[in-house]
């Protein structure tokens, strides 16, 4: 994370994806679920979850958009938020199951 006030460590500004080098196709769910569950905390979880999902679900369609891209076209299947949320209820095991390596 990236913050305003270096002394101040409430109020992140930015955040960077690592990949962890695994290599497999699947869906954006299964891929938010692992960094969910391997790099933050339970409270941070708990208490952020939705806010870091909107957050996710508007920047990936401001990157299509700014890409000129349909949704449909790039990924082969409607990508609404509720379909992002059902799927991340549906691939919360593997998000758990990577903590567990």
């Amino acid at each position: 994370f990236k913050y305003i006030c270096p002394n101040k460590k409430d109020y992140p500004v930015d955040v960077c994806f690592l990949d962890f080098g695994n290599s497999k196709i699947g869906t954006p769910a299964a891929d938010l679920n692992q960094f969910f569950w391997a790099s933050l905390d339970s409270t941070t979880r708990v208490d952020h979850m939705d806010e870091l999902v909107n957050d996710y679900f508007s920047t990936y369609n401001e990157i299509v958009v700014a890409a000129n891209a349909k949704l449909d076209d790039r990924i082969g299947l409607s990508f609404d938020k509720k379909s992002l949320l059902e799927e991340l209820d549906l691939k919360k095991i593997l998000g758990w199951d990577s903590t567990l390596r």
